[in-house]
């Protein structure tokens, strides 16, 4: 046949000869003629010829046609051919289809299914055939499908179900992808489009790595709004198990023979292949913005299991969609990260979350992770974590926090890019500069970042050093306090750029000139830290030039003239001679700063000792810059017994006298600046030491009549000289601190006669102190007495008041500092110290004022740190880490550890010691808790390497061993000593905080505390309050059912009653609760239970979130259903535990007020959360499925709406007619309390009405007969009492009848006198008109 073929070819016959050809051919022999050429080109022509013949024979020979498609096809698949060649058969084949018949078509669509059911083909030619056929078919308006006639376009969706009902291979599922994409290319049908990337993404988790990129390639192109989640959340689950299967190869490293072999995908490939999958996700979206929409929206809905977020895979996507969807992308991360937090935050806090919530992800390292696999070609992945980084610096910090964790990832993310990818550092320092500069005062989180990269990657900086420029030139306009911040930031740059540095130096003296205290003092810290971080190895040039005294400060010419900032700087960082200059010219700066506010000039003398510390060079020419200031103010003369002309120190502005010096602030810093260099051997230094030990002998002389001071002298006069004095005693008073500081400072072995010295200026000192603490007493305004004379007749005050009188007259702030207090702590009470012998000090320490003094001055210290912020904060806990340490470990060893024996010496002196125990214990656990561990080893003596629980837990022991016998101490009259077993308590407390509960027990600590309750009686309010609390505390952390918490409920009904007047059967337990504390403590539980309230409302919102995850995310699984149940029955029961709480707290007679408020709030929680608890059951459940049956959700409706609403009832009653029987005289009081009550009574109300309405809702959805747990009360915003219903009807209805018959007396006496006027009236009218008779009214 083939040779006929041949010669009809050769021959160039008709076309009617090769349609008589095929007419007469048989059909196997023709086959295979066609089949042996299969393999070359020539079967091209062949085909042409022979389908272009059947076609033109009409459809008796559309057999043929189809035998031979059927035939060619079967033959594909063992014939080797390229791909190509292949391709070229296949679509030669399809053009013909539109001509055929439907039925053969029909079978050929069934030939294909079952090539795909087979996968025998391997050019999986199906894949273009099939939506071809069904293309053509889809006109058709019947076709006959396995005996019933259906549409062309039911055909199609019936085959497309078909395929997907076939369990496919996965080497196929690439081309089965591209296929449906074709074939949906008209289908609008969302669910078989829902159903066709259900059947794709189950077989998804089987593909191979390689061929998951072209398969999610196609399968995006399937995506739409409904099904695209779909698709996102499997490709996280198939990311997430290669991760977890990887072989632990570098990501840098190439496969191993070894990975190879064990069939192991290495780290870089897996990588990429997630690269190419996120680039086309990206490309998808750019597309099709709907469905990246829905999966933002889904994840947005399940943002309180933020597990299912942060994950590395949806990480980045959602990262990579920020690009598009910026808020929304960055709003989901946000609140996962913050929620995660939150959440680590109450597993610490709670047992019973801990229990429950059981995932350990940490949220640095999947970001860690996210970076690391974005490095290489993820580049819109980085820069969408770079913004999500400032998104996390800008979350405001809570106040009272001393770590804020979304700064901290923010921090280390910025860190991480910026030291992975140089290129990401322009960038970087772009925004960090926006945003110091629009930050305001609050930019501490972004200075720490510009820190990090000043001092780590000084070189990526210096590329872009155009951004620290523009920082500097906007460091005018930035609020003094954050200019600050970056100048200590950008000063590493200072010692390798010269032309940074010359820029700064332009800015920081436009900035001392500059309106403004802040900026002033910014600019003074710039000029410090300048010389702080200048390295000089010899100044041998500036010894050698003139001093700098003010006189030749002022002529000496600037190295920095608008001239010399022109010429090309190629001045080196390292320059010794330069650095001499430039610290000349610094210091000839500074030195104009004398002229400037007394702000300006007192940051200078705190901040001057710390500026040259590293550069003792300098110290000479500070000294005599000094001391030239400060002889303006000193006194020469020795022959004069005041040093000190005070009245220089201040000036008079029209009626105040203002201080204009802070004299004791700089003799402070000479002071300290001697002690460091002492041993030098100069000139200068030695004037120093000669008018320091000249200002202590005289000042020691200095009594009240050198100050001009009498008994009779009146300090709170607004007189300017009356303010005069006043200013003097002030500063004098610093003054002697600042030398007494010196003394103690200066103490050593050979000393001689310091110690009577130092009592000397104390003593000075103290008669200043008392004669300001007289002026207050004698001066105090006139008693009650007095005062009640002094009104008129109408109340009126009739004493006439000067303007502007101070009340009373404020100490001066201390000039201390720590090192001076924990070296006169040691001096005082550690006889063996190494400063001085037990003889020097002994004089010292039978000074109880001085103690007094010192402790008061430690205190002042430690509470001030307290108040400071951000830098200033991390500043001072880093200069004094050593004298905290020193400071806690005096206190404990020579005061705590001995306390009965210090109380007998001197109960102030206990108590201030044990006080400023408790505020170093409260520094180190709230603002310096890193340090902690190192603090604990040195106060208690155990060692860090046994955990900082056990720490706690070592210091705590010998703490309660004090306290309970500070309780059997005898009363005493001093008000400090009083106070100590607050101290205690407080300090106590402080520590259990730290500890943590989920890595030991603290059953020792909890027995104790209990027992306490249980057997001590007579206690101070604050005390018992403080107990309570860390006991529920204690319970709520280490105990997920606490049985103390009902028990002190019960206790509460056993003193007050309870309302409902049944007899309360219970012992009492707890003799420390008594009518004197009961409220405190009924305020404290309710407390306790809000967080427990708390502690489920999160646990449900979870719950939601992973109830919407089975749905959307697919995580439909048995461990996920098991994992939710058992969460379920937990909540339950926990809430089931919370309702029979509240029903006891609720029953107890409590009086309005506070403790009242507190529940009512604490009820409409409650209440709030059993509603939302019913509307998640009914979420769930369904007719045939009940999703509460099995959670133990009944005991809840019975607590819920039976017992605890019979309760509240009962409350709200006895509350309003407590109140109504002792009214208040006060409006305004009254006023308030109905306030409250139309705020929360009303509310807790409508909240039980709500929650019977979602009981009766979720009753009719189920099917479940759930209304006979609950009880309907008439429980309302107003309300009919029947019995005084009754009274006032009664009373309504006698004075009804005492009205009547008043009524009708009334009537009768109008009636007889209308007769008699008519009588008279007719006797005087003639009877021609009668006038008709008035007719009586009836009685």
């Amino acid at each position: 046949m083939y040779s006929q073929y041949k010669n009809l070819t050769s021959q160039k016959s008709s076309q009617s000869q090769f349609r008589k050809f095929v007419e007469n051919a048989d059909i196997n022999e023709l086959i295979k003629m066609v089949l042996s050429k299969l393999s070359s080109t020539e079967v091209m022509k062949m085909l042409d010829d022979i389908f272009q013949a059947c076609s033109e024979l009409g459809y008796g020979y559309h057999d043929k046609w189809q035998k031979l498609v059927k035939a060619i096809f079967d033959a594909l698949k063992k014939t080797k051919v390229t791909s190509k060649h292949a391709e070229n058969i296949v679509s030669r084949i399809v053009v013909d289809f539109p001509m055929f018949e439907r039925a053969h078509l029909v079978k050929l669509v069934d030939y294909f299914l079952d090539r795909i059911r087979n996968n025998d083909d391997d050019f999986m030619s199906w894949k273009d055939v099939l939506p071809l056929l069904l293309e053509r078919l889809e006109e058709e308006n019947n076709i006959n499908h396995r005996g019933s006639d259906v549409t062309g376009k039911d055909y199609k969706i019936i085959i497309i179900r078909s395929i997907c009902d076939i369990d496919w291979e996965p080497s196929i599922l690439t081309s089965l992808a591209k296929m449906f994409v074709e074939l949906m290319a008209e289908v609008k049908d969302k669910v078989i489009w829902d159903t066709i990337m259900k059947a794709l993404t189950n077989k998804l988790m089987t593909v191979d790595l390689n061929e998951l990129p072209p398969l999610a390639h196609q399968m995006l192109k399937l995506g739409c709004e409904h099904n695209s989640t779909l698709l996102f959340s499997t490709l996280s689950k198939y990311f997430a198990e290669n991760y977890v299967n990887v072989s632990d190869d570098d990501a840098n490293s190439q496969e191993t023979s070894e990975s190879i072999i064990s069939s192991k995908v290495s780290l870089k490939e897996l990588q990429e292949v997630e690269s190419t999958v996120i680039y086309y996700i990206y490309q998808s979206a750019l597309d099709n913005t709907k469905g990246s929409t829905e999966y933002l929206k889904c994840l947005k809905s399940v943002v309180n299991a933020p597990e299912y977020i942060l994950d590395t895979f949806v990480m980045s996507v959602l990262l990579l969609l920020s690009g598009l969807h910026e808020d929304e992308a960055f709003q989901i991360l946000k609140l996962a990260v913050l929620r995660r937090i939150q959440e680590e935050e109450n597993q610490n806090n709670s047992a019973w979350l801990r229990r429950v919530s059981s995932d350990n992800q940490n949220v640095l390292q999947t970001i860690n992770r996210v970076i690391d696999h974005s490095n290489k070609d993820r580049q819109l992945v980085l820069k969408g974590m770079v913004d999500f980084a400032f998104v996390l610096l800008g979350i405001d910090r809570k106040a009272g926090t001393e770590h804020h964790l979304p700064w901290e990832y923010g921090c280390k993310i910025v860190q991480k890019i910026a030291r992975k990818r140089s290129d990401a550092g322009g960038t970087i320092l772009e925004i960090l500069v926006d945003k110091i500069v629009r930050a305001g005062s609050n930019v501490i989180q972004y200075t720490d970042c510009l820190s990090y990269m000043c001092r780590r990657l000084t070189m990526t900086v210096l590329e872009h050093q155009v951004w620290i420029t523009t920082l500097l030139e906007q460091l005018l306009v930035i609020p003094g306090s954050a200019a600050s911040q970056v100048l200590r930031a950008i000063l590493p740059l200072m010692r390798v750029s010269g032309s940074i540095r010359d820029n700064l130096i332009m800015s920081l003296r436009k900035a001392l000139y500059r309106k403004g205290t802040e900026t002033r003092k910014m600019a003074v810290l710039g000029f410090l830290q300048l010389l702080k971080n200048l390295k000089l190895t010899t100044l041998t040039a500036l010894s050698q030039s003139d001093s700098l005294s003010s006189s030749n400060v002022a002529s000496s010419s600037s190295l920095f003239t608008q001239a010399t900032m022109e010429r090309p700087s190629q001045r080196s960082a390292s320059n010794p001679w330069h650095n001499t200059s430039l610290c000349r010219e610094i210091l000839a700066i500074l030195g104009k700063c004398f002229s400037h506010e007394i702000e300006v000039r007192s940051h200078l003398y705190k901040e001057l000792y710390f500026g040259i510390l590293k550069n003792e060079e300098l110290t000479e020419y500070v000294v005599e810059m000094l001391l030239e200031h400060l002889f303006q103010y000193y006194e020469k003369d020795e022959n004069v017994a005041l040093p000190i002309v005070f009245e220089k120190c201040s000036t008079t502005q029209g009626i105040e006298v203002v201080l204009q010096e802070p004299l004791a602030d700089l003799i402070f810093a000479l002071q300290k600046i001697y002690l460091r260099v002492a041993s030098k051997e100069s000139a200068r230094i030695d004037k120093l030491a000669v008018v320091l030990e000249s200002l202590c002998k005289r000042m020691c002389q200095t009594d009240l009549e050198h100050m001009g001071l009498e008994e009779d002298t009146d300090l709170l006069d607004n007189t300017p000289k009356a303010q005069q004095k006043l200013l003097n005693v002030k500063l004098a008073i610093s003054v002697y601190e600042s030398l007494i500081a010196y003394k103690i400072a200066s103490w050593s072995q050979v000393s001689v006669n310091i110690s009577q010295s130092v009592i000397s200026l104390f003593k000075g000192y103290s008669n200043l102190v008392e004669y300001l603490k007289r002026t207050n007493k004698t001066k105090k305004g006139p008693g009650k007495g007095k005062k009640d004379k002094d009104k008129d007749k109408d109340g009126n005050d009739t004493t006439i008041k000067k303007p502007g009188r101070p009340a009373a007259i404020k100490m001066p702030p201390t000039v201390m500092d720590f090192d001076t207090v924990a070296k006169s702590m040691i001096l005082l009470y550690n006889t063996k110290n190494t400063y001085a012998t037990e003889d020097q000090t002994s004089l010292l320490r039978g000074r109880i004022e001085f103690h007094l003094y010192i402790l008061s001055t430690c205190l002042q210290l430690l509470q001030h740190v307290k108040t400071l912020k951000d830098h200033d904060l991390q500043t001072c806990l880093e200069l004094n880490k050593q004298n905290f340490n020193s400071i806690g470990r005096t206190l404990y060893k020579y005061i705590i550890s001995d306390l009965k024996t210090v109380s007998s010496f001197n109960g102030q002196t206990a108590g201030l010691g044990l006080e400023c125990f408790k505020e170093c214990c409260d520094v180190m656990c709230t603002l310096n808790s890193s340090e902690l561990p190192a603090f604990l080893e040195v106060t208690c003596e155990v060692k860090s390497d046994r955990g900082l629980s056990l720490q706690l837990q070592g210091l705590i022991s010998p703490l309660k061993d004090v306290f309970i016998a500070s309780l059997n101490e005898d009363e005493t009259e001093e008000v400090i000593a009083e106070k100590i077993p607050i101290h205690l308590i407080e300090t106590i407390s402080k520590l259990v905080q730290k500890i943590m509960f989920n890595e030991i027990k603290a059953e020792k600590m909890f027995d104790w505390l209990t027992k306490l309750a249980e057997e001590q009686e007579i206690v101070d309010i604050t005390v018992a309050s403080i107990i309570f609390q860390l006991i529920l505390m204690i319970e709520e952390r280490s105990l997920e059912y606490g049985e103390v918490l009902q028990d002190i409920c019960i206790e509460f009904c056993a003193i007050l009653g309870k309302i409902d007047k049944s007899e309360v059967t219970s012992t009492r337990k707890f003799q420390m609760i008594n009518e004197t504390n009961i409220y405190i403590i009924y305020i404290a539980i309710n407390k306790i239970l809000s967080l427990k309230l708390q502690n489920v409302n999160w646990l449900l919102g979870r719950l939601n979130a992973e109830h919407s995850a089975l749905i959307s995310l697919e995580a439909d699984n048995e461990s996920n259903r098991k994992r939710i149940k058992e969460r379920e029955q937990s909540l339950c029961r926990q809430f089931s535990f919370i309702l029979g709480v509240f029903e006891v707290l609720a029953s107890a007679r409590i009086m309005p007020g506070p403790a009242s408020d507190a529940i009512f709030k604490n009820l409409l929680k409650v209440y709030n959360f059993a509603c939302a608890l019913a509307k998640y059951f009914k979420k769930k459940s369904t007719a045939t499925n009940p999703a509460f049956q099995s959670v133990k959700f009944i005991p809840v409706i019975q607590g819920a709406g039976n017992a605890l609403k019979q309760a509240i009832m009962d409350l709200i009653l006895h509350v309003e007619s407590s109140q109504s029987g002792g009214k208040s005289n006060d409006a305004n009081v009254q006023r308030n309390k109905i306030l409250k009550e139309v705020m929360v009574i009303p509310k807790v109300v409508q909240a039980i009405d709500t929650f019977d309405k979602e009981i009766v809702l979720l009753a009719k959805k189920t099917g479940v007969d759930l209304l006979k747990y609950t009880k309907y009360d008439s429980i309302r915003d107003f309300r009919i009492k029947s019995t005084q219903l009754k009274e006032n009807i009664e009373k309504m209805n006698v004075s009804l009848m005492i009205t009547q018959a008043n009524a009708n007396q009334n009537e009768e006496e109008e009636d007889q006198t209308d007769d008699a006027a008519e009588e008279s009236e007719s006797r005087s009218e003639s009877d021609e008109s009668p006038r008709p008779s008035k007719r009586r009214r009836s009685s």
